[in-house]
């Protein structure tokens, strides 16, 4: 089990590859793989960018998982042949939109975890200030995720205003 680990910014991952395939932050090989609390950002391999599966299962929730490449599997690659299927729900993928496109093989990423956004106030004059409460609370399906039973890693959210926009 991994739990609560920060991977930013690899190339290649942690094992020297050989035959030239590359490899990501993590390869799991004929086991088990259950990974949450974690972050996953800006990793770089040929096949799962932040994840590369040919275990028996994998368990991949409440994960943030942004900014991966990989030219099989942006973020995460599942290399089954026994047609095992790797649990990425409930993860944040750094968009409230589907993230079936950061997955290749056997993977399952619905429902994720969505960012909610939520005011004090409705109407800010010029040179008033307003505060914005973000959480990773909720699914895509609007369901509740109490943090006692797993939740995706806290981050400072910082935003920018300009005319009634947020940046």
């Amino acid at each position: 089990m991994i739990r609560r680990t920060h991977l930013v910014s690899t190339v290649g991952g942690l094992d020297t590859p050989t035959n030239g395939e590359g490899s990501s932050k993590i390869k799991d090989a004929d086991g088990i793989l259950t990974v949450t609390k974690s972050t996953f950002q800006n990793n770089s391999a040929k096949q799962g960018g932040a994840i590369d599966n040919d275990g028996n299962s994998a368990h991949v929730n409440f994960n943030r998982i942004i900014g991966n490449t990989a030219s099989k599997g942006i973020a995460i690659y599942n290399n089954n042949d026994d047609d095992s299927t790797v649990d990425a729900t409930l993860n944040w993928w750094g968009s409230n939109n589907n993230p079936s496109k950061y997955v290749s093989g056997n993977v399952n990423v619905k429902p994720w975890m969505v960012l909610t956004i939520k005011k004090n106030t409705t109407t800010i004059q010029n040179g008033d200030t307003s505060t914005l409460t973000t959480n990773l609370l909720y699914d895509n399906l609007g369901k509740y995720h109490n943090p006692v039973d797993g939740n995706v890693p806290n981050v400072q959210v910082t935003f920018t205003g300009s005319h009634g926009s947020l940046n």
